[in-house]
């Protein structure tokens, strides 16, 4: 959540893991852009969707990432 973002940032991290996949990724990707409006510009996002997606998918939901800092997806 926004929150848990901002609680982290303010603790001083700047490498944050985000867990996707819970549901569709139109959907993923409107709340990482949420997330994305109160990271600063020296933090970067590790996702991970502990395998729940199919492969088509997952590279569907990558190539919505454009324009993210991502360090990580797993």
């Amino acid at each position: 959540s926004r929150q848990q973002v901002s609680t982290a940032l303010t603790q001083g991290w700047r490498v944050l893991k985000v867990k996707v996949g819970t549901a569709d990724p139109e959907q993923e990707l409107r709340r990482l852009g949420e997330v994305a409006k109160i990271l600063p510009d020296d933090a970067l996002l590790r996702l991970d969707a502990n395998g729940a997606w199919t492969w088509p998918t997952a590279t569907g939901f990558i190539s919505g990432l454009h324009g993210f800092c991502c360090l990580l997806r797993e």
